[in-house]
């Protein structure tokens, strides 16, 4: 019962260090996808103003 007891224990504390790990890559992975969103969108209404000089 002492080792079973252990064992779950084990699998609990697992468990958690896995969903904190998962909830942390999440959170970087939103980040950065955020990031990149606004630098493309950046990018976008640069090339869209050069664009309009261009054409004057």
């Amino acid at each position: 019962m002492q080792s079973f007891w252990s064992f779950n224990v084990l699998q609990l504390r697992w468990q958690s260090c896995l969903f904190t790990s998962f909830i942390s890559i999440f959170f970087i992975v939103i980040r950065l996808g955020i990031e990149q969103f606004v630098g493309f969108f950046e990018l976008i209404i640069v090339f869209q103003l050069l664009l309009k000089n261009s054409d004057q």
